[in-house]
């Protein structure tokens, strides 16, 4: 199983806040395309919409061959997950029990898990560095373990070829988490699975990305191959006068902020450092 995703012309208005403006996208199978930008710009509202979680004011979200809204939530669940920037573990369940609830689309909320699905969930637990912590209450973990944990319920929800939709899944993380994290997501798409992440630290995101989508102020200001989207001005588009760029030797790319002062009238000066 192996599903594309595309969305097509996307407004999202909220009360007076336009924060979708026409912006388009698409996320192919085997390819991990980190979404960046601003704060503010858009990006968790169009992965809300990529979920189906919010219906846009105008435009189109297709998920495989048919609307995301046409899809029975049940079966889009075990095709697509979604992961939010917050970090919440349910009170009073066990490391193991959070991993496990992933599986409840396939199995229904009433039904004993297999122990297929235990094994898969201990394995994913393994992989990020909590299989010891099996039996301890998740909500004593560390916020950067509970990421973790958080991450592997939703991995354990979709069949591999699915897609992932990931709100700053690193943001918590230490030096171990982000390998172990990139590991794991990389063998998923190895299989076939269709990636999205936003994705705040840049350098991060081009490293591990294949595909670059540009969001700001609502709109997509580029989206394709990463060495394409890099070698235009999207990114100096997207943070005017605050983002400078040094070169590699091999020719790749390190992006760091300009050092940045009020003027006094509200706006910054920048200058390079």
């Amino acid at each position: 199983m192996r599903i594309s995703l595309r969305a097509e012309n996307l407004h999202l208005v909220s009360g007076s806040a336009e924060r979708l403006r026409g912006a388009s996208l698409r996320a192919e199978p085997g390819r991990w395309l980190a979404l960046v930008g601003p704060n503010g710009g858009g990006k968790s509202s169009l992965l809300r919409c990529l979920a189906g979680l919010e219906r846009p004011t105008q435009g189109e979200v297709v998920v495989g061959d048919r609307p995301v809204h046409a899809w029975p939530r049940t079966l889009l669940a075990q095709r697509l997950a979604w992961m939010p920037q917050e970090v919440l573990v349910p009170a009073g369940l066990s490391v193991m029990d959070v991993a496990m609830l992933g599986a409840t689309p396939r199995r229904g909320p009433f039904t004993l898990p297999s122990r297929e699905e235990q094994g898969r969930a201990l394995a994913l637990l393994d992989e990020l560095g909590l299989a010891a912590r099996w039996a301890e209450p998740a909500e004593t973990l560390s916020v950067g373990l509970q990421q973790r944990l958080l991450l592997a319920m939703r991995l354990l929800q979709v069949s591999a070829g699915g897609v992932l939709l990931l709100d700053e899944v690193t943001s918590a993380q230490d030096f171990e988490g982000l390998v172990r994290i990139e590991g794991l997501l990389r063998g998923r798409i190895a299989e076939g699975a269709t990636l999205v992440s936003v994705m705040h630290d840049l350098n991060l995101a081009l490293r591990w990305c294949d595909d670059l989508a540009v969001l700001a102020e609502g709109r997509m200001i580029a989206q394709g191959p990463k060495a394409e989207v890099v070698g235009s001005d999207a990114l100096e588009c997207a943070w005017p006068g605050c983002i400078e760029r040094d070169e590699l030797r091999d020719g790749g790319w390190v992006f760091r902020p300009r050092t940045c002062s009020s003027t006094g009238d509200g706006r910054l000066h920048s200058s390079a450092q």
